[in-house]
């Protein structure tokens, strides 16, 4: 449905940049239209988290250069960071 409304958006270039919030396949459907269109997109990863500190190891997102804990590193990720 997202990807149905973005392509009636005539100005949507590759300078234009996506930002986007909520639940996690929403943010891959987003990563994947984002990188079809070649532009960059930020994704906020943030998560219900047990122990709020990392300790638990809920907040784990894996990238491209590894594991990066959510907490303790940072919440928003560009969607051609993640591994899906």
């Amino acid at each position: 449905m997202v990807g149905g409304l973005l392509s009636h958006i005539p100005l949507l270039g590759t300078n234009s940049v996506m930002y986007a919030c909520g639940p996690q396949r929403m943010l891959e459907a987003v990563s994947e239209m984002a990188n079809q269109r070649g532009i960059e997109a930020y994704l906020s990863m943030e998560e219900v988290m047990a122990c709020g500190v990392g300790a638990c190891l809920g907040c784990v997102v894996k990238t491209v250069s590894g594991y990066e804990r959510r907490v303790q590193g940072r919440p928003i990720f560009n969607g051609n960071e993640i591994v899906w």
